[in-house]
């Protein structure tokens, strides 16, 4: 309904306009609704080959991230920042020699074991030499 581009300019468009009794108006002219159509499928395009080229370009962070979260299952923020660095991010071992403590991450927040929801097969990672 909303639409704010370079070719559109900043504007509410409506196919299903009525007048102030309910009446329909009519709304978009075929022409503007084919250009907002064009306007979308642009947008959403660039949009995609800007997400694809993101995580093309960090698969190598993608895949650490996963097979840590697959032998971890959870990951902290400092985890992710040495992974997104492309350090080697601390185990959670670490932290429980630290404190002392056992780890209970695979607890929920009334400590009773969670069970495992993904395992390696239910991963897919899409090939970066595949086209879409």
């Amino acid at each position: 309904e909303w639409g704010m581009s370079e070719l559109l300019g900043p504007r509410i468009y409506n196919r299903e306009s009525t007048d102030m009794y309910g009446r329909p108006t009519g709304g978009l002219s075929d022409e503007t609704a084919e250009k907002v159509e064009q306007e979308i499928t642009r947008i959403i395009s660039e949009q995609y080959d800007r997400a694809r080229g993101i995580i093309e370009d960090n698969r190598d962070k993608l895949e650490v991230m996963t097979r840590k979260l697959l032998e971890w299952e959870t990951l902290e923020s400092d985890q992710i920042d040495a992974i997104m660095e492309g350090k080697d991010p601390r185990s959670p071992d670490e932290d429980d020699k630290s404190s002392g403590q056992g780890s209970d991450v695979n607890k929920d927040s009334r400590g009773e074991k969670l069970d495992t929801v993904l395992s390696e097969s239910d991963i897919d990672l899409p090939d970066p030499n595949e086209t879409v």
